[in-house]
């Protein structure tokens, strides 16, 4: 068989750089920790006394902040889910492309198979990105002014309203707007490549060369029925929806993977290749997992959200109190803004945390650089409230031991960095595993392999035809 699959090759081992697998569990457990802080200022300190601390909440408006934490982890969440199927899109435009350069290089009519890849790229058009980035953005102005701007409970206060109302109603307002894309998306997704890879298996067959559909596992979602009921619920049914999105995408992208690693393997001229898909993909599928260590940087990322959102409340309390000079700076305007900017610091740092828990399980090259990046910025608000904030700060009283949490943050980069297991995870498919060096300096700047492309991936589809 002299077939030119060199491009489908290629396309293959970046696979990682466009498919995000995303851990549901511990998505969920992301999502919800705001509010099980907020069950515990409601009922820990009557239930168990000696959490005596937690009866500051009357001090700061706790509420507010969890649940604004909240909506921000929740939508951020959500754009992360649309952004991976705008991204797998992109890679399936690609994916298409290279599989009819190689078929036709075996001298088979691709005519058909051309007409879909047509009719496919031009219905998958996201058009959403921006808007949710609006969003998150009017979602975090919302949360710092809340943070730094607490109501005054003798008048009202029409700004902290609004950013009430912009708390709930952005992530709300994006959730519905991207529901059709998150739910309905994965299974008409997969049903244009059954079909064109149907289309493929029949040029093939003609020149003796067989070859199996692409596999059907998503499940048909009416994304209209979800709606009703997040309505219904308002919006608690969003975390049932996540845990949907999580599964569906998961699920194809894993069997994508197995597939496309069997039809390479077919035109590279081993014609047993999928001999053994009559008893299913499921074995062979179920150990593309990642290794069991990162489950440990995935626990310890929502400590880093925990921590932050905690800090917040501090921060929060402080303000609301009046309470100056509960930091060396000793001068209150000094204070104010030191307050001030480590409210934004928190607040940008938090979605950098979420940002990197999304891509841990995906195997993405730029993901375990956010992971490394995002225990070394933890260490900052540590020292912070170590170095800066005094005794009487209620900042401080959130404060962990920074010699403890900056050896734990050490153990995770070090682990990311000398785990074999972890590092070939993280290398794409097909190339030589780096040394540590180079991944060392790799999670300071510069790139792991000599060909990473210089982006991450190209707004503009038509960058791919070039």
């Amino acid at each position: 068989m002299d077939a030119d699959c060199s491009e489908f090759r290629t396309c293959i081992q970046e696979r990682n750089r466009y498919d995000t697998i995303v851990n549901g569990l511990i998505s969920t457990l992301l999502a919800l920790m705001p509010m099980v802080f907020f069950f515990a200022f409601l009922f820990v300190p009557s239930i168990i006394p000696q959490f005596y601390f937690l009866t500051f909440s009357s001090n700061c408006d706790h509420q507010s902040i969890e649940i604004g934490v909240f909506c921000l982890v929740v939508q951020y969440i959500n754009y992360s889910m649309y952004l991976r199927m705008e991204r797998h899109s992109k890679r399936d435009f690609t994916w298409r492309s290279s599989l009819i350069h190689c078929t036709e290089s075996l001298g088979a009519d691709v005519s058909e198979m051309r007409a879909k890849h047509e009719a496919i790229s031009s219905r998958d058009t996201f058009k959403m990105k921006v808007p949710c980035l609006i969003s998150i953005g009017i979602t975090m102005l919302g949360l710092f002014y809340i943070v730094t701007r607490p109501i005054n409970p003798n008048e009202y206060d029409v700004f902290y309203t609004a950013a009430a109302v912009a708390l709930i109603g952005a992530p709300v307002i994006t959730f519905i707007l991207t529901m059709p894309a998150n739910l309905g998306y994965p299974y008409r997704h997969e049903t244009d490549q059954f079909e064109f890879t149907e289309i493929m298996k029949g040029a093939l067959a003609e020149k003796g060369i067989f070859i199996e559909s692409f596999p059907r596992k998503v499940k048909h979602i009416r994304w209209t029925i979800h709606l009703v009921l997040f309505i219904v619920t308002l919006g608690l049914y969003s975390l049932y929806i996540l845990v949907m999105m999580f599964r569906s995408m998961n699920e194809h992208i894993r069997y994508q993977w197995e597939y496309e690693t069997r039809l390479l393997k077919v035109f590279e001229g081993d014609e047993h290749a999928f001999d053994d898909v009559k008893n299913g993909y499921d074995a062979s599928v179920r150990d593309v997992r990642m290794p069991k260590p990162l489950i440990l940087a995935q626990l310890f990322m929502i400590v880093i959200c925990l921590v932050y959102l905690t800090k917040l409340i501090g921060i929060n309390a402080d303000i609301l109190t009046g309470s100056t000079g509960t930091t060396i700076i000793e001068n209150v305007d000094l204070e104010t803004l030191y307050s001030y900017g480590m409210a934004i610091f928190e607040i940008v740092m938090l979605v950098f945390a979420v940002d990197s828990l999304m891509g841990i399980e995906s195997g993405r090259l730029k993901s375990w650089r956010k992971v490394v990046r995002c225990c070394v910025t933890f260490s900052i608000p540590l020292l912070a409230a170590a170095l800066i904030y005094t005794s009487t700060s209620y900042t401080h009283i959130f404060s962990l031991n920074p010699y403890i949490t900056l050896a734990i943050s050490l153990d995770i980069i070090l682990m990311m960095l000398l785990s074999i297991s972890i590092r070939k995870y993280y290398t794409p498919y097909g190339k030589e595993l780096p040394p540590v060096s180079r991944w060392a300096k790799y999670a300071v700047f510069g790139k792991l392999f000599e060909d990473e492309p210089d982006d991450d991936i190209p707004d503009d589809i038509s960058e791919f035809e070039s």
